[in-house]
């Protein structure tokens, strides 16, 4: 005589609202689990964008098999003096037309550029590792006036088989240039 309804299964509904949640907190895993393991570079050349070049080097530096620069073994002065250096205790700053701003972040985690506003060109090689001041370095020339913006993030680096801290943190850098 009545038509029963259909409802869904008990805690059907329960998995329909968390099921989100449990894809965001999946895919943080999935980036947090990206930064731990074993990373080698791969020997050869790397062009930059003025003539000179830059050797990759083979393997692991400084006794880790996790390396925080995806860039190969070089100096943060090897492409110039720098009018504008940013950092994690910087993260703003001035510069002008033409100038070389530096981004230098410790190696106490692994670092990944983001975002780059159109308005700063990416000079070769990049995310280079210099052990002689425990920073990875990453240079930019200013091409055009504006704000300019620069968005990198952090993760653990771990040494397999330790624990791997699960984070994903993000820097945002910002250069006014004039």
């Amino acid at each position: 005589m009545f038509a029963h309804a259909q409802f869904p299964a008990r805690g059907t509904r329960i998995l329909r609202r968390s099921a989100p949640l449990v894809a965001v907190a999946l895919v943080a895993l999935l980036f947090a689990l990206a930064g731990c393991g074993v990373t080698n570079a791969s020997s050869g050349r790397v062009a930059s964008s003025g003539s000179a070049t830059a050797t990759v080097q083979q393997g692991v530096i400084k006794g880790t098999t996790v390396r925080p620069c995806p860039g190969p073994a070089g100096s943060a002065g090897d492409v110039g003096t720098p009018a504008l250096v940013l950092g994690p205790g910087k993260v703003n700053g001035s510069a002008h037309v033409g100038d070389l701003i530096q981004l230098q972040l410790p190696t106490t985690q692994h670092w990944m550029p983001g975002t780059v506003s159109a308005s700063l060109e990416t000079l070769e090689p990049a995310g280079i590792q210099d052990d002689q001041h425990g920073i990875c370095v990453w240079n930019y020339r200013a091409l055009s006036a504006g704000t300019a913006s620069i968005n990198f993030t952090a993760t653990a680096r771990c040494e397999p088989p330790l624990m791997c801290p699960q984070y994903v943190a993000e820097t945002l850098f910002t250069v006014q240039i004039g």
